[in-house]
Parts: structure tokens; C-alpha cells; sequence
């Protein structure tokens, strides 16, 4: 009865943790990336209550809850399943890549899913992955199979983010890898110990501290990105500048500020819309990303305001700045063909060198933007 108790109090604690990270979800974003979170919360309190309900179930010897305890395990192996996937897609959309735009992948990998439901449908009937047997539950031949459906989604996104993190040049937050790969981890064991010793209740407690990190994480990435471009915003690159300003000695790499300038985005906005306007902000965020990503140590690339982008950079070679410069404008002028813009997307860039002269982070950020005045002067556009 202690064990039973300690099964309910762990699982009902876990759930109500659960509940309050889902409420305060609600409206915080509606981008993709935050719906799929939700989801993914929603499946794991199904796990983790319908795995309450069949351990206190099985306890009950007064009435016949044979068919409750099928049921329950039913939904307990689905929404495990279900909920690996979202993490899966969760981290795809994180990450940026190509499968979280491609809506027909999604279905297709989502097959397991489908597939399982309908197995566990017919499991009712012939009892190969669990059934009652003289009152008792017992694992069917081809329990193993359930979790093989739900593991293989967490092993693929370890996988596929340790070989985008090894192989791949894109512009990859290693920090956000690092997420991918340690997150599942502790419910893998978790899941896998509670495969061989079901009466201990490891697994709940186990997701909900990996999804309430998880919660923190995505906290901190709203508060310090901005929503509409994904990259940083003002209040990061303030603080980061001031951290490189205050960190720097004489011999280190020295440190640079790209003020960036979109050219006639007031025309764009006037004459397309700002739903447009939005969407030219974005691709410029994405070439910024792009150019700076051959640098040796990774640059800062934010949002300043309205039409106006910051990369922050550090590097031993003024020349290897000045290239970034070349392959921002070479960027924009391929997105502007891939897109068949009816306007040329153009951007004006400032630079400006840290020295000790430069006292405050107002002064090194005024120091780019008077770079970027006379820039914009000898174009004749305005800013």
C-alpha cells in the first residue's frame, strides 16, 4: 500500500506540474514551435495519468477493471509515442530545418503513430503487445515493438542533430544541439528501467523534469530573441556588447559592431504592405546569418530595431569582417532572385572597431551608426 501511495503521489504531482507549465504556455506565442510544445505537454499528462490509473487499477481485486486496465494502457503506449514525435518536430522546428515547412514529412513520419494506433486497436481482440489474463495483466509477444515505435523517434532526432552538428556549416546554436541530444536522455533511461521494474514510477518524474527544463529554455529564448525575425533582440545585444567590452584584453581578437541599415524599407512597407515588410525583415535576418556564419567564433546577429540589424563579432582579421559585408550584400542579391521580389532587398552597412577610447556601449554602437550615415549619404538613400 506504501508503494501504491508513493505510485499515486509522484504521478499526481508530476501531472499538476504538467498543468501549470500547459496554462502557462497558453498565449504566450503562436508560432509553430510553441503549439507543438503544447501538444507534447498534453500527451505526456495523458501518459502519465492513464499510467496511474491502470497501476492503482491493477491493485483492485473487488470488481473485474479488466477492460479500464486495457484501456489505459492503451492510451499509455499511444501518447508515448505521440508525445516522442512532438519532441521530434519540436526540435525540427527549433532547429530550423527543412522537414518543420514540410507539412506532407510531417504525415509521413507520423506513420509510427498511425501505425500503432491501429495495432493497439487490434491488440483488443488477439492481446500481442499486452492482455488480461486470468484477471492479471501480462505483456503480450510483441510488447517490445511499442517501445521500438516511440524510441525510434527519439534516437533519430539524437542522431540527426549529432550529424548536423559534426557535418553540417549552417548556422547551428550548439547550444540548442546540446538541448536535442541531452533532453531525451534521462526519460530514455527512466523508460527503459521502468521497462524491467514497472512498479517503481521513474518515467513521469523523469519527462516532467526534462520538459520543465525544456519550458525554461524555451523562456529564455523568447525573452532574449526577437519573435519576428528569430534572431536577437535589443536587450541581449545591449548585455552581450557590454560583456565583450568589459571582458576584452589587449591581444584578444578584436571586436566589431556591423550596424545594418535596410535601404527603402519605408517604399516597401508603403507600397506592399507591412505583412511584406514583415517577410523582408526575415530575409534579411536570414542573410545576416548566413554571411557571418564562416567566422571562426560565432558572431551575434540581432535585431536593433525596426529596419535596423547588429552583428557583433570578434576576429583577429579586419579583412575577414569586411568579407562578411561582401557576402551580406551577395546573400541579398540570391534571396532577391530566389524570391522574385518585385522590389531589391538592399542593405547599408556600418562598421566599427572596439577601442580603448570607447568608454560606453552607447559610444561604440554611435561609432557603427555614423559609419552607416556616411554610407547611407554616399548612396543618397535614406535610412
Amino acid at each position: 500500500m506504501d508503494l501504491l501511495l508513493l505510485y499515486i503521489e509522484i504521478n499526481v504531482f508530476c501531472i499538476l506540474v504538467a498543468l501549470v507549465v500547459l496554462i502557462k504556455s497558453f498565449g504566450i506565442t503562436q508560432m509553430a514551435s510553441q503549439r507543438i510544445f503544447t501538444m507534447s505537454l498534453i500527451s505526456m499528462i495523458l501518459f502519465i495519468a492513464s499510467d496511474m490509473i491502470a497501476y492503482v487499477l491493477q491493485t483492485v481485486n473487488s470488481v473485474d477493471v479488466s477492460f479500464g486496465v486495457m484501456v489505459c494502457k492503451a492510451i499509455y503506449f499511444n501518447s508515448t509515442t505521440v508525445m516522442c514525435y512532438m519532441w521530434m518536430l519540436y526540435f525540427e522546428y527549433v532547429r530550423g530545418d527543412k522537414l518543420s515547412k514540410d507539412k506532407e514529412k510531417q504525415v509521413i513520419k507520423a506513420g509510427l503513430c498511425i501505425i500503432q494506433f491501429v495495432l493497439t486497436m487490434l491488440n483488443f481482440k488477439f492481446g500481442f503487445f499486452f492482455k488480461i489474463y486470468d484477471g492479471s495483466y501480462e505483456r503480450g509477444k510483441l510488447f517490445i515493438v511499442q517501445y521500438i515505435f516511440a524510441y525510434t523517434y527519439v534516437i533519430g532526432s539524437i542522431i540527426h542533430a549529432i550529424v548536423l552538428g559534426i557535418g553540417s556549416r549552417n548556422y547551428v546554436d550548439k547550444s540548442d544541439l546540446i538541448t536535442v541530444i541531452l533532453f531525451p536522455l534521462f526519460p530514455a533511461i527512466a523508460g527503459i528501467l521502468q521497462f524491467f521494474y514497472p512498479s517503481l514510477p521513474l518515467a513521469a518524474p523523469a519527462i516532467t523534469l526534462s520538459m520543465l527544463l525544456l519550458y525554461l529554455n524555451a523562456l529564455e529564448n523568447m525573452i532574449s530573441l526577437d519573435p519576428l525575425t528569430g534572431v536577437g533582440n535589443r536587450k541581449r545585444l545591449m548585455w552581450m556588447i557590454s560583456k565583450k567590452m568589459r571582458d576584452y584584453n589587449e591581444g584578444d581578437d578584436d571586436i566589431y559592431i556591423l550596424m545594418i541599415d535596410a535601404n527603402g524599407f519605408k517604399q516597401i512597407n508603403d507600397t506592399y504592405g507591412h505583412v511584406e515588410g514583415d517577410e523582408a525583415l526575415k530575409r534579411i535576418a536570414r542573410a545576416l546569418k548566413e554571411a557571418s556564419k564562416e567566422l571562426k567564433k560565432k558572431p551575434q546577429v540581432a535585431r536593433f530595431g525596426g529596419d535596423e540589424f547588429v552583428i557583433l563579432a570578434e576576429n583577429d582579421d579586419e579583412a575577414e569582417i569586411d568579407k562578411v559585408c561582401t557576402r551580406i550584400h551577395e546573400v541579398l542579391k540570391v534571396i532577391n532572385e530566389e524570391y522574385t521580389l518585385p522590389y531589391k532587398l538592399e542593405v547599408s552597412i556600418g562598421k566599427a572597431k572596439y577601442l580603448s577610447s570607447i568608454k560606453t556601449v552607447k559610444e561604440f554602437i554611435d561609432a557603427a551608426d555614423d559609419e552607416l550615415y556616411k554610407v547611407k549619404k554616399a548612396l543618397k538613400v535614406g535610412r
